[in-house]
């Protein structure tokens, strides 16, 4: 996911503070990582691969409001043919 930018820091909570922001900034950056490429691919089709990661980077978001909700993600096109 990389390290959240200040604008999504704040957008994660009311809670959040310009400490915990300036914390945040004194970290090494971590750039996001691509699902495809950390998923087990050896195992699973190209497609499946790419649904899987489409899937996960709507799950994890770092801002709450902006994730996917339950019920579009059991719509999501990776559980395709699988009865919930």
């Amino acid at each position: 996911m990389g390290l959240p930018t200040e604008k999504v820091l704040f957008g994660m909570s009311k809670q959040i503070t310009q400490n915990t922001v300036d914390l945040v900034n004194k970290l090494d950056d971590m750039p996001a990582k691509d699902f495809r490429q950390i998923l087990p691919y050896k195992d699973y089709s190209k497609q499946d691969i790419e649904d899987a990661a489409d899937l996960i980077s709507k799950m994890l978001k770092w801002v709450p409001k902006d994730r996917i909700d339950c019920q579009k993600a059991l719509n999501h096109k990776f559980f395709k043919g699988v009865e919930v």
